[in-house]
């Protein structure tokens, strides 16, 4: 396999590309509660444990 080389122009445009967009993702969800599984099923459905298998 042959890997085509990427002009250094391209490079630092993908490099800021990636960059500001990791960026973006943090800062979205920066200051969010992490939701434990368990957790996450009770704000999703509430009354889960009124639910009959």
């Amino acid at each position: 396999m042959r890997l085509t080389a990427i002009n250094s122009n391209t490079r630092i445009k993908i490099k800021g590309y990636l960059e500001g967009f990791i960026q973006g993702i943090i800062d979205e969800y920066k200051g969010r509660e992490i939701l434990k599984p368990d957790n996450a099923v009770y704000n999703i459905y509430p009354d889960f444990h009124l639910i009959e298998n």
